[in-house]
Order: structure tokens, then sequence, then C-alpha cells
């Protein structure tokens, strides 16, 4: 599907940026847009929220905050992945790290999704797309909420993650990567990290992942799956890539009647990341506890949330975030003065009156 004719006022792709990347016999570049406005034109505009430009957290269970304070406290003005951006807003697992003065590449299947998106005038790089659960370029279909269906009728251009990179200047290292593709994400992962991409520098994957409980089309990247095997699979994935399990965010309920609790994402850290640049592994991750029970059991009292343990509390939090920013702006000056033409004292021409 070509991109929709955007006023110019806004950033839109030009006429010749219309022709889809597959008619055009290119990768995404004619479709890379710098949060809003093209490719050559990176002015850096406000954005235009609607949560105003405060600082807080965005994620769905405080999973930005839980990740900047506990796992990537060393790693100031990154570049992030984020593989289903949404809105660019709700729910967004970077936009927190973008204040703090991370860029980076987002990217979404669904149009209207990518309109909102769009008018946020994020400071990242956006695609209206997916990424692609092999080397090849092919079409993803996906349906109203985000989860793939090869049985739409709602197709999406989609690539592997070295055909990104490699249209935006031959990236190899990506610090953080928020990785959420509407059920085929271990497929996207085997891709990227053990076959296409294995020559990309990963630190940090939170990936969230779920079920397929149908499977709409023929292709093997939609047939049914449990959690437990997608599960499993994901975790082997990881573990041959050489990553490291360290702890579960945005736990939910599983079971309302005999409480018990799961995790929607999981969090791996890449060792030799930060082994070459001399910072401590982290070594685990502390969620929020799971919402407040509901019926049956509203009114009963679980006694784990006397217990929970959310790494740091809400005060702690906010002092690592302000500590966090003020590393950001002192890792972002200048390492040496810039130098300036400048005259000691006047001077004129000679012959000149």
């Amino acid at each position: 599907m070509p991109f929709m004719d955007f006023p110019k006022a806004l950033g839109g792709p030009t006429a010749a940026s219309e022709t889809s990347p597959a008619q055009a016999g290119e990768g995404p570049r004619r479709s890379l847009r710098w949060g809003g406005v093209s490719m050559g034109e990176r002015e850096e505009i406000e954005y235009s929220l609607e949560t105003g430009d405060n600082v807080q957290s965005f994620s769905s269970a405080s999973q930005d905050v839980k990740l900047i304070t506990q796992v990537l406290e060393n790693i100031t003005n990154g570049f992030y992945l984020d593989s289903n951006g949404g809105d660019g807003e709700k729910n967004s697992n970077t936009l927190l790290l973008e204040l703090t003065g991370w860029r980076g590449l987002i990217l979404e299947p669904r149009v209207y999704e990518f309109v909102t998106l769009w008018g946020k005038f994020r400071k990242a790089w956006l695609f209206l797309g997916a990424m692609s659960p092999h080397e090849n370029a092919t079409k993803i279909g996906f349906d109203q909420d985000g989860t793939i269906d090869m049985l739409s009728g709602h197709k999406i251009h989609a690539y592997a993650l070295p055909r990104f990179l490699e249209e935006m200047g031959g990236r190899r290292s990506i610090d953080f990567w928020s990785l959420s593709t509407g059920g085929y994400e271990a497929e996207v992962l085997n891709e990227t990290l053990l076959n296409s991409g294995k020559n990309i520098e990963i630190g940090v994957i939170l990936v969230k992942f779920d079920g397929r409980r149908s499977g709409r089309g023929y292709q093997s990247f939609v047939q049914a799956r449990s959690r437990d095997a997608t599960e499993e699979l994901v975790f082997e994935i990881l573990h041959n890539a050489s990553f490291k399990y360290i702890g579960g965010l945005d736990a939910y309920w599983i079971n309302h009647v005999e409480p018990r609790f799961h995790y929607q994402d999981a969090v791996f850290v890449n060792p030799t990341y930060f082994q070459i640049r001399d910072i401590p592994t982290p070594q685990s991750v502390k969620a929020a506890p799971p919402p407040p029970l509901n019926y049956p059991l509203a009114e009963q009292d679980w006694p784990g949330f006397s217990t929970w343990d959310s790494g740091y509390s809400a005060d702690e939090e906010v002092e690592r975030i302000i500590a966090y920013m003020e590393k950001a702006k002192r890792d972002a000056t200048a390492k040496e003065p810039v130098a300036k033409a400048h005259r000691v004292e006047e001077s004129r021409l000679e012959g000149v009156a």
C-alpha cells in the first residue's frame, strides 16, 4: 500500500515516494522518514504529544522506568529499535528514552496508528511496515489489533533488519530493541540473531510474546502455537545467540480464582555488549506488581502484594531518572572545544578607506 498523501507542511512524502519499495525495486529507503519529515530535513521539530513533553512513564506497566533505572542506567544517548511502535506515545517503551536523548527506528504496520505516530514528531526514523520473518523482502498481513494475519486484506512491506540499517547509513549496533511483532517474534529473533543479522550488535532486548491461537494463512510463521511452546522457542533462540535472561516485566494474571501471574515481557541482555564497553552487565530486573485483582477475588487481598519486590521505590526511581538525564546531558556535551573563527584585534585591509 502506498503512503497516504500527507500535506507537505507535515513533511509528507513527495510524489516520488508514493511508489512502493517493491514497485520501485528498492529497499525501505523511499519509505523511511525522520520523525514526520523527509530524510533530508532533520530539523528538531517540537513534539506533539497528548501528554505534553513531561517526563513520565509511557509504558503499559512502567517498563521504560524499570529498564532505565535497572538495566540501561550506564547507557545514555543510545539507539533503539521499536518494532510495532503503535501511535508512538501510548504504551511506548521508547518515548521516555527518546526524551532523555536517545534516537532510533520505529516500525508500525497499521496505517491509522502510523498516521498518529507521524503526527507526534518523534525524533526517530519512521517506517510504515514491519520486520520480515526471513531474509527476503515480503509483505505481511495484520488485523486491526496488530496481530499477524496473512488472510487480511491489509498487507504491508516487511524487510529483515540488515536492510533497514543499510539504508540508514550502515549502522551495525542497536543498544535497545523493544520487540513486538504481533505473533511472529520468535521467527524475527531467529532471522536477526542467528542468520542475516548475526553480525549486528544488540545490547538489550525486551520481547513481548504470546501464543498463536489460530493459523491465519498457510505460512509457517502464522500457524497455531501455544504460549508455552513460543516461550520455549524464544528462550532457546536467545540462549543460542548468547543472550542472558534477567527477568520479566508487565505482570498479568493468568488465574483470578487461585491467583497466579505471569509476565508479558521478557528482558535479555548481551554480556559481550557490556564487557566491550567496560560497564557492569545487568543481572536482574524487577517488575511492577500485577494489577489489582478483578472478579471473583476483587474484594480479597493477595498476600503477594505486601511482599512484592519492585526494585526501587517510587521516590528512588524519580531520583535515578533525574540522575540519568543529567548524566545523558554530560555525556552528550562535546569532549573538545568547538573551533571558532575570530580576530584578536580589529584589522583593516591596506588601501581601504
